[in-house]
């Protein structure tokens, strides 16, 4: 995979420029403040679109699956293909570092993976694209909802909102810790794995802790099946052209914390997180869930057990539109600073843009915010920043972005 840094360095109107930035700081700090949970982001909604409305924006969709998205609509009346930018809105219940300069006052929730950021770049985006002259056909702004929970982009694409307005291509940004302010990169192909949810049931005889033989020992079967579930796809799966992780994140035993007593009934779930659905034909034969079933199966009834597995499917993975890719990067003519670095992009993190990425041509970009001892701690964790400097240059991007994508 051929993977690219890329620096945004943008002619734009002086003054048009220094009006958005100040109202771009001001909502991203407002944000940050206030942090509001998914599918509760009324506040939120209401100061992005507040800036709208004082910007002369009138044309605003509301979808039917949803409370508190943003949907702004830029018609040019100028010929030209219907884009859309997106930016999501919801924060996290963590504690924020109360040494940051700038912190969340609501406690227990921060905005920890960046969406403050993304909205209020978006925003900037749209004033300065409000009655600019390079940008054709129409643009629609969306400011999404809940997309660190169920019920965002998947309703979204569900209701066929998009798909009404004639959304012919996507594109979206995100903050990434450790990469300098002003590098943006970008690669073809799956950038983002999908991640899905799975619990396993272990069910058998319990016993006193003195007589394990009198019982089939659930923990223990449930500890090997967890144990061994996280290394079966390095020992199942060509893991360097099938990536998958399977994490264990809970398990529960429901004994009260008794220390003499082995339980009948256990069970634990995590994420199995991959670049193909866990449907897909993997090369060894069979499929993610059939691999899993089989595992957890055979490992239950040597210790005389049963287990259930319950997978239920979240985000696919996030996909870079090919074609897409190679003509934004056949204009890097445009920008000196478009460069090959050699490095992957490529996470197992996952996020419901994917969505959007199976419906539409679609880019996903990840956005540098490292600078001056900030943007290096890592997204949902209570160390998380960004630098400041990183707004204008992901605001520049939204706005090139619609300029080369509607022109074309």
């Amino acid at each position: 995979m051929v993977v690219y840094g890329l620096m945004m360095l943008l002619t734009v109107a002086p003054l048009a420029w220094a009006d958005a930035d100040a109202v771009v700081r001001s909502v991203y700090e407002r944000l940050h403040r206030n942090p509001e949970m998914g599918h509760a982001e009324f506040e939120t909604a209401k100061v992005i679109r507040a800036e709208l409305e004082r910007a002369g924006f009138s044309e605003f969709v509301d979808a039917p699956s949803l409370k508190t998205e943003v949907i702004a609509v830029l018609r040019t009346e100028r010929p030209g293909p219907t884009i859309c930018l997106r930016a999501e809105l919801d924060a996290l219940e963590i504690l924020e570092d109360s040494t940051h300069d700038l912190c969340s006052v609501v406690p227990g929730r921060m905005h920890a993976c960046g969406h403050d950021a993304h909205a209020a770049m978006l925003l900037g985006a749209a004033l300065r694209l409000k009655n600019d002259q390079r940008v054709n056909g129409t643009v629609v702004f969306l400011w999404q909802p809940a997309e660190e929970i169920k019920g965002g982009a998947d309703d979204l694409v569900n209701d066929s909102t998009l798909h009404k307005l004639g959304v012919e291509k996507m594109f979206a940004q995100h903050v990434f810790p450790g990469l300098p302010v002003g590098v943006v990169r970008i690669a073809p192909g799956p950038v983002l794995a999908g991640s899905n949810y799975y619990s396993v049931t272990v069910q058998g005889r319990g016993s006193h802790a003195a007589y394990p033989h009198q019982g089939d020992d659930v923990p223990s079967c449930l500890a090997n099946i967890a144990a061994g579930l996280t290394s079966l796809p390095a020992r199942k799966m060509n893991v360097l052209e099938e990536p998958c992780i399977m994490s264990v994140a809970w398990i529960d035993c429901d004994t009260s914390h008794t220390y003499n007593v082995l339980p009948g009934e256990c069970s634990f779930g995590g994420t199995v997180r991959a670049y193909i659905d866990i449907a897909d034909s993997i090369q060894n034969g069979g499929t993610i869930e059939s691999l899993m079933t089989q595992y957890i199966t055979n490992t239950a009834e040597a210790y005389g057990c049963t287990a259930a597995l319950r997978l239920r499917r979240g985000a696919p993975p996030t996909v870079n539109n090919p074609q897409l890719c190679d003509a934004l990067l056949a204009a890097a003519h445009e920008f000196p600073a478009l460069r090959a670095d050699g490095q992957s992009i490529q996470r197992m993190t996952a996020e419901d843009f994917a969505y959007y990425t199976h419906e539409f041509p679609s880019l996903y970009f990840s956005l540098g915010i490292a600078q001056d001892g900030l943007g290096e701690g890592g997204i949902h964790t209570s160390e998380f920043t960004i630098h400041p400097d990183a707004l204008a240059v992901g605001a520049d991007l939204m706005v090139w972005l619609a300029q080369w994508s509607t022109r074309r």
